[in-house]
């Protein structure tokens, strides 16, 4: 990231790049309650979530994620807006592996 400091948006003759550390991940992690738009918010979420009815309903990946991009307003959490809106019904194990699944792949991206 890079700093930039002057009296007005004008005039900024002092900048400095930081480079910034952290294990605060940049996403909100997937869970069985997590809201459309924070699954979509999350690459590797949106991802597997996607992935779903890419599979199940036969489209391809980014006609699925277009759907998923209709559902982003839902109050529900992402599971049961995908049930409710395309009748794409996961029981718990099934949601418990695709939460796993972004788990391990977001452990590995940190671990880089």
């Amino acid at each position: 990231m890079r700093l930039l400091v002057g009296t007005s948006s004008r005039d900024l003759p002092h900048a400095v790049t930081v480079l910034a550390h952290t294990d605060v991940p940049r996403w909100k992690p997937l869970r069985r309650d997590t809201a459309p738009a924070a699954a979509l918010g999350n690459p590797v979420a949106r991802r597997a979530v996607a992935g779903l009815p890419a599979g199940r309903l036969d489209v391809d990946a980014e006609t699925a994620d277009g759907l998923l991009q209709e559902c982003r307003r839902s109050l529900v959490n992402v599971f049961d807006t995908l049930a409710n809106r395309f009748r794409l019904v996961l029981d718990e194990a099934e949601i418990a592996q695709v939460i796993a699944q972004v788990a391990d792949e977001e452990a590995g991206r940190a671990g880089r």
